[in-house]
């Protein structure tokens, strides 16, 4: 009797946990931009591999993993976007110190390999446009 309200009590911690991570997955992919649903988010994440932790967390799991993809490739897009702008904008008038200090504030400091490589292009592009 015991044992069945122990694995009764653990079987409703499980289904709380999914649903808490189904929650948090709704509410980052309602906001990727937000920061602390992102913290949440990843926070809520087992950190083990996936035949570490019970089997009906695996399909929510998959899902964060997936919506904090997502939500990484376009930011890595927006930042070559931003970047594209601020060297047509320096392009179209290189003697504007004002988009000079913006482009040269906008590049990566560190090596080449040290940042995504969808921004290495625009990277190379702006330091050439910079001289």
């Amino acid at each position: 009797l015991a044992r069945e309200a122990l694995g009764r009590a653990e079987q409703q911690q499980r289904a709380a946990r999914v649903t808490q991570l189904e929650r948090l997955v709704a509410a980052f992919e309602a906001d990727p931009t937000d920061a602390q649903k992102e913290a949440a988010l990843r926070g809520a994440l087992p950190t083990q591999s996936a035949g570490s932790y019970p089997a009906e967390l695996r399909p929510v799991v998959r899902l964060a993993r997936e919506a904090l993809g997502r939500a990484e490739q376009q930011q890595r897009a927006a930042r070559v976007t931003q970047l594209e702008r601020l060297v047509a904008a320096f392009e179209a008038d290189p003697t504007d110190a004002q988009k000079e200090a913006a482009l040269r504030g906008a590049l990566p400091t560190q090596s080449a390999g040290s940042y995504p490589a969808e921004l290495r292009p625009v990277v190379r592009l702006a330091r050439e446009a910079l001289g």
